[in-house]
């Protein structure tokens, strides 16, 4: 049987997921394949040039970003993040609460509901900062009258016009930007890079001691899909379920930034170790009853082994990255199925 932790959502929710995922699908990589016990050294080395001491709150600040240095010269007291789930998160394990401008067809209450572990990590949502073209809108921005303005990518043109508002932050590549490196570049841009170290400290070691207690998955893999309803599964590439990797576990389904379709009648390919099936809005019912009574997948060494997790929205935005916040909220829930995968098992 499923080891089940899907939660039913309304309908709302799904439309939610249209305009969040395009979104998600960027902030997915942030953690790159980087396991906890990268050292925050060598990300601070590759992240930031700081034109001050390590000591805290020294400014002027200097860090790389897409488009060259950003320099901040006083400790921001308004800071805007445009759609970057990540340095909210960040933000506020340092102990700041940024305006977050996000679009969400669902409006505040559905995209928490996707991801509920953001409650009271910024102190404001502005929808209105995302133009209908998904991108930054730098009128909007400015009516906040921030100081400083975080994002995970933009256009030059766009970014051009964000830094006449504040000194504009955004990473060359986000998909090659460790975690640690975002907190650690965070941290120099506000003034706490103390506080950064300690916070890297804190979830490394939180995600060594959850490695330990997953002494069963270690260098098992994984499979992590949603059921269409066209009689295919489509695989995730390994960024959207970091979290998985750096706990031990290979996505051995498809490669960075490639998602894979395969047919019910190619479901042999799908012989991971554990399965992380996406429920709830992704798939329908009926279409993973489809999917479960095609001959073969009973065979299937995850299904064998009941090492098959069905994750709802919120559990499957959770996993995608390392994220502090995110981590407290989601390990509890998914732990006690993890734990109890024999890898192998007949």
């Amino acid at each position: 049987m499923n080891l089940n932790i899907l939660k039913r959502r309304g309908t709302a929710i799904a439309a939610t997921l249209v305009s969040a995922g395009l979104v998600l699908s960027a902030c997915g990589g942030d953690d790159n394949d980087n396991a906890a016990s990268d050292s925050s050294s060598d990300s601070a080395a590759n992240s930031t040039s700081a034109s001050s001491s390590s000591s805290d709150a020294a400014f002027p600040v200097t860090v790389i970003g897409a488009y060259g240095d950003v320099t901040v010269e006083e400790k921001p007291e308004n800071i805007v993040v445009v759609s970057s789930y990540r340095s909210v998160d960040s933000l506020a394990a340092l102990g700041e609460k940024p305006v977050f401008g996000y679009s969400s067809s669902g409006g505040e209450e559905d995209f928490l509901k996707a991801s509920p572990w953001m409650e009271g990590l910024y102190s404001e949502f502005d929808a209105t900062m995302i133009d209908a073209d998904w991108k930054p809108d730098p009128e909007a921005v400015s009516l906040a009258d921030p100081d400083l303005i975080i994002l995970d990518s933009v256009d030059e043109d766009i970014y051009d016009k964000l830094s006449e508002i504040a000194p504009t932050y955004a990473p060359k590549d986000i998909n090659s930007v460790t975690w640690q490196q975002n907190i650690t570049t965070l941290g120099t841009l506000v003034g706490k890079e103390d506080k950064a170290e300690d916070v890297i400290a804190e979830t490394e070691a939180q995600l060594a001691d959850t490695r330990e207690q997953l002494s069963n998955l270690q260098g098992a893999t994984y499979n992590e899909f949603l059921v269409g309803g066209d009689s295919t599964v489509s695989l995730f590439p390994p960024e959207d379920g970091q979290l998985l990797h750096i706990l031990g576990m290979e996505n051995t389904g498809t490669k960075q930034d490639d998602f894979k379709k395969v047919s019910f009648e190619n479901i042999s390919e799908l012989n991971a170790d554990v399965f992380i099936e996406r429920g709830g809005q992704y798939s329908t019912e009926e279409d993973r009853q489809k999917l479960e009574g095609h001959p073969g997948y009973g065979e299937l060494p995850a299904v064998k082994n009941d090492a098959v997790l069905v994750v709802d929205t919120d559990i499957a935005n959770a996993i995608g990255a390392v994220r502090p916040a995110a981590l407290e909220w989601v390990l509890p829930k998914i732990m006690p199925q993890l734990k109890k995968i024999t890898v192998g098992a007949e």
